[in-house]
């Protein structure tokens, strides 16, 4: 048979009503057809199985029809159904010496390698072609490099990866707030001119004129003179007079306008046909609230200062509320082991195992006979106030029969960027606790306060170094003490470190 067709497809658009499309090329076998389904409202193609049509004219030159769908609605106008024949690339005449040679099946080899030729010109008519003579390098960068990307040649023409379709919105945002202050500009100048007129009948030409005054036109004018009035009105070139008042409606105060040279920025009110001036001389009035150590307002309203602590009492006709001053004490629990025994008389880190419930602890163990240290750098929040620290220990001990007192102490310095770490210490500060109960859990009490040496500040770091003084007099336990803890506490003047 001859093939003196070269197409390979038929497509149709669905009407609602057709359920049978012709094609008008051979289809040599069943498993050379291909039909899928186009879907315009979603780009989405999807191949249809074999069970999902009928068809007839196979291997027939007077060719056949597709029949979709076998059942329902028929294919609706918004999807187009395609027709295709697929052959497969592969050669299944086998011809032996001395065996039977049928000019048949050699011409079916031949229409298959025809059709094979027509389904390679097909697909290779909807590639990109560059033309004639040109030289392309058309490897695509890879797959991860594409997602979500534009292709663009560069200034050789080869492939790139473009802009992401967030780059190009971000974009076009940025152009349409540059051509929107274009506009602006090109419409008002640069909305500002001297002031003319009295000093309440502020008057002023701007250049080029402001014709209209839509809502939210903001204008800046140079006043000659401080405002005698609470009413004073601003003309820009002649559109009429309006009233200034503060952001929000409220009349000003005398002298709002401060006086010549104030660089007033008015916005319009449409809808209150009056002016806004952003940026009023006079401050909020203030007020001096008593203040004691100890205040206790009871009447609703009522506010006092509480001077000895920085925060705010106000009654609430029972009781007070306390807002709180961004100023108090801070307190940081450093673990035992987070500190690092000095290599000289370091005391030893311990871990034990109590017997009833298996609570683990970890401590570092300090010696009844010889001063052991133990030290950990810290950094200051930048809220620090610059003043003394406290320190509370937390220890424990293991069996011992008499003599359960020991003392503990504590020394400090600040580092400020750039200077030495190896400095001395401030001076020493110590606390004696007792024990008594094998495995308790001891607090010690606080400390006097800590001076760290240098010059402590936010932002610094603080070089923290603890010890037991065993030659102390009320240091009396004959066994190690186990330290669990330190309990750091100092001051801040701010809530974060923003």
């Amino acid at each position: 048979m001859t093939l003196s067709i070269t197409k390979r497809l038929k497509r149709y658009t669905g009407n609602d009503a057709a359920t049978t499309f012709a094609y008008d090329f051979l289809i040599p076998l069943i498993t050379d057809i291909e039909v899928s389904i186009f879907d315009s409202l979603t780009s989405v193609t999807t191949v249809l199985s074999g069970s999902q049509f009928s068809i007839t004219g196979i291997g027939s030159a007077s060719f056949g029809e597709v029949t979709y769908p076998l059942a329902g609605d028929p294919l609706p106008a918004t999807s187009d159904i395609i027709i295709k024949r697929t052959v497969p690339y592969t050669q299944s005449m086998d011809v032996t010496n001395q065996g039977g040679f049928l000019p048949e099946v050699l011409e079916d080899q031949l229409d298959a390698i025809v059709m094979q030729v027509q389904q390679l010109a097909e697909e290779a008519g909807r590639t990109i072609l560059g033309p004639s003579g040109d030289t392309f390098d058309l490897e695509l960068p890879a797959k991860a490099n594409l997602v979500d990307k534009l292709l663009l040649f560069d200034s050789n023409g080869d492939p790139i990866a473009g802009p992401s379709a967030a780059n190009i919105s971000a974009a076009e945002a940025h152009a349409a707030a540059a051509a929107a202050s274009a506009a602006s500009a090109a419409t008002f100048g640069a909305l500002w001119a001297d002031g003319a007129g009295a000093a309440d009948v502020i008057t002023a030409a701007y250049t080029p004129a402001v014709t209209t005054r839509p809502d939210g036109l903001m204008l800046g004018v140079r006043a000659t003179a401080s405002n005698a009035t609470t009413t004073p009105t601003f003309n820009p070139d002649t559109l009429g007079a309006d009233t200034i008042t503060k952001k929000g409606g409220a009349a000003l105060a005398v002298g709002d306008i401060a006086g010549a040279g104030h660089e007033l920025l008015l916005r319009y009110d449409l809808s209150n046909t009056r002016w806004e001036l952003m940026n009023p001389a006079s401050a909020a009035a203030s007020v001096t609230l008593p203040a004691s150590a100890a205040p206790t307002p009871s009447t609703a309203g009522e506010m006092e200062w509480d001077d000895d602590d920085d925060f705010l009492v106000i009654g609430d006709g029972s009781g007070q509320v306390i807002i709180g001053s961004s100023r108090g004490r801070r307190t940081a629990f450093i673990p035992a082991a987070s500190f690092t025994p000095t290599i000289t008389n370091g005391a030893e880190f311990g871990q034990v195992e109590l017997a009833t419930n298996d609570v683990m602890l970890k401590s570092l163990d300090f010696d009844t006979a010889t001063r052991e240290n133990a030290q950990i750098m810290l950094f200051l929040p930048k809220g620090y106030d610059g003043g003394t620290f406290f320190c509370i220990f937390v220890w424990s001990h293991s069996t011992t029969a008499t003599n359960y007192g020991v003392t503990w102490g504590a020394e400090m310095r600040a580092l400020a960027d750039s200077g030495a770490i190896d400095q001395a210490f401030g001076t020493a500060v110590e606390v004696t606790d007792t024990g008594g109960t094998t495995d308790d859990l001891l607090i010690a009490p606080e400390t006097a306060a800590i001076t760290a040496a240098g010059a402590p500040a936010g932002q610094q770091f603080l070089s923290l170094n603890i010890y037991r003084d065993p030659v102390d007099a009320g240091d009396n336990l004959a066994i190690d003490a186990r330290f669990l803890g330190l309990a750091l506490m100092y001051v801040v003047n701010l809530e974060t470190d923003d």
